[in-house]
């Protein structure tokens, strides 16, 4: 599997190496993780911000996408939260709705890498 990132990319073969590479961060404490299997689809990108994340998952060319979430967000005190997207320097809002913590973004990644398929452990919005 490949993963994108600001930093260029990397060839991973293993859930180590996975876990090594989602750690990577910029200055700003961020980062975009995109996970993509030998072929165009399908592909899961991780956004990060401090301790959340914001997971989208796209099955084929006609998906617009899936957003994971969790039923219970009271520890996201904003109603948005700013992610860098694409690279250091571009932002975007995401709604705390679609927010998850870091560790099960981890989760979602991990079960991805496995079976190239949405994580069973958080729920999904589609688009």
């Amino acid at each position: 599997m490949l993963v994108y990132e600001f930093g260029g990319k990397s060839q991973c073969d293993g859930i180590s190496k996975l876990q090594e590479i989602l750690k990577h961060r910029s200055k700003n404490d961020s980062n975009e993780f995109e996970l993509r299997t030998d072929s165009q689809y399908p592909f899961l990108t991780v956004l990060v911000k401090k301790e959340f994340a914001c997971v989208h998952f796209f099955e084929d060319e006609s998906d617009c996408g899936h957003y994971a979430y969790l039923d219970n967000h009271e520890n996201i005190r904003e109603e948005y939260i700013v992610f860098n997207m694409g690279s250091e320097d571009s932002e975007t809002e995401i709604s705390r709705d679609l927010i998850i913590p870091l560790k099960q973004a981890y989760i979602v990644a991990e079960d991805f890498f496995l079976t190239n398929k949405m994580s069973p452990q958080v729920k999904w919005f589609e688009l």
